[in-house]
């Protein structure tokens, strides 16, 4: 059915924790609240719109990731009206105009469930505008009235929306309407068709706080940014899991491929062959000579650099193979000569950029750990570890240039040997650990024929 309806949707109700997409995100939500400063007469930025789950008017109906993404496509240019209240037979709504919401964004927002637990949900948000017409209204100055209500109690607030939709159960593959843990038929999805306004309420259907927050601002900003956290490192769990899956496939195909072996051989035997094989091959993959202003590196120097970056678990030197990554060998005066030189720091020894390394054979005597530390920067740049939650915990409190050299600095220290090595602080040396237990055995499918 095609109904124009009045709901308040500041915070839907769900029957459990929603497992959202990726793209509802909680950046906006480092600018919620009241800020006079914006526009003609002030805003209320990022309150809260919509929210994915049933509404609290048992079996009236819910919204969907792909309702609240279908409002955001249906909301007009101009901005959305709102008013305080919404109209009726009596009240047309004229004289309550507040201005015009825009700039609606996936969001996530807070419910508190009636035993005071919390959830952290999908949501949309959007900015109001307040028109400066709000000030001189027959009921008062509206602007000053919900700007101070917003600040000192925005638990007594909510939005509602008036729009028109589509109603429709969700069924199973026979056809069936799904159902809820306690049996019951969940009530029917709306899908939004046409909006007419986002209006001020004080008590909606489906309402806990204007804001998606708790009572208190920044407590609710903190949890937030706690569950954020949570998420994050559910993903890399996730990931992780993923990556041994992995791992133990691999195992079997290799043990598939060392099958037809004659079975009065040593399996052991076998494996240490095999190994000698990737050895040998490894020390040559991504690693070149160059020729740069007609000179070109000794032999001696090439194996010294190869020797260097041997001591990194081949699993890891695979990976970033595999990605493209290069290390060229130069022997030059001046290393900022190369071509692919754009305003790095200035090193004698080398640099790097993007997935290519430059490690100059001419000045790496006085600076043994100068292609490790290259090497370093490729593997953050290639893995993307700089964007991870251990990575911004273990390197992260200083600049970002800062970070990434700590970075490549411990990773020489860590490959380097155990006298460097002992010299990292406790939580670098653990971060690297893991690194190495991640790809020390990580199985090279086809790298050996």
């Amino acid at each position: 059915m095609n109904t124009r309806e009045k709901l308040s949707v500041a915070t839907g109700d769900c029957l459990k924790p929603l497992a959202s997409s990726p793209g509802w995100r909680t950046e906006p939500l480092e600018a919620v609240g009241v800020d006079p400063k914006i526009g003609k007469a002030g805003a209320v930025r990022n309150y809260v719109v919509a929210l994915c789950g049933e509404f609290k008017t048992p079996g009236r109906g819910r919204f969907s990731e792909e309702s609240l993404r279908e409002i955001q496509k249906l909301w007009p240019r101009a901005g959305l009206p709102v008013h305080a209240q919404h109209g009726n037979f009596l009240d047309d709504g004229l004289l309550a105009y507040l201005g015009r919401a825009i700039d609606p964004v996936q969001s996530k927002a807070i419910r508190v469930d009636a035993d005071g637990s919390r959830q952290f949900v999908p949501a949309i948000r959007a900015t109001l505008m307040f028109d400066p017409a709000a000030r001189v209204t027959p009921g008062g100055n509206l602007i000053e009235y919900f700007s101070q209500r917003v600040e000192s109690d925005s638990g007594s607030l909510s939005s509602s929306l008036e729009l028109n939709v589509d109603c429709a159960l969700e069924t199973d593959s026979r056809g069936r309407s799904l159902r809820d843990e306690a049996g019951n038929t969940l009530p029917p999805v709306w899908t939004p068709t046409k909006l007419w306004a986002s209006d001020f309420v004080s008590v909606g259907d489906a309402v806990d706080n204007l804001l998606g927050l708790t009572a208190n601002t920044n407590e609710g900003l903190r949890f937030l940014r706690q569950a954020e956290r949570k998420q994050q490192v559910a993903n890399l769990a996730a990931e992780d899991l993923e990556d041994r899956q992995w791992r133990n496939a691999e195992r079997k195909k290799r043990a598939a491929r060392l099958a037809p072996f004659d079975a009065s051989r040593d399996p052991e035997i076998v494996r240490r062959q095999m190994n000698a094989r990737q050895r040998l091959w490894s020390l040559t993959q991504g690693v070149v000579a160059t020729n740069l202003n007609g000179q070109r590196p000794t032999s001696a120097e090439v194996v010294t650099v190869r020797n260097s970056l041997h001591k990194i678990p081949f699993g890891l030197r695979h990976e970033l193979f595999k990605r493209d990554a290069k290390v060229e060998i130069i022997d030059a005066a001046r290393t900022i000569d190369h071509p692919s030189y754009r305003g790095q720091p200035k090193s004698l020894a080398g640099f790097a950029t993007g997935r290519l390394a430059i490690v100059n054979a001419r000045h790496i005597a006085n600076t043994p750990l100068t292609a490790l530390h290259e090497y370093g920067h490729l593997v953050d740049n290639c893995l993307g570890l700089s964007g991870t939650v251990a990575w911004q915990y273990t390197f992260g409190n200083g600049s970002e240039d800062d970070a990434a050299e700590l970075f490549a600095e411990s990773f020489a220290a860590y490959f380097h040997g155990p006298k460097t090595r002992n010299g990292l602080s406790g939580v670098i040396r653990r971060y690297f650990a893991g690194l190495e237990k991640h790809f020390v055995s990580k199985p090279i499918a086809d790298a050996v024929a």
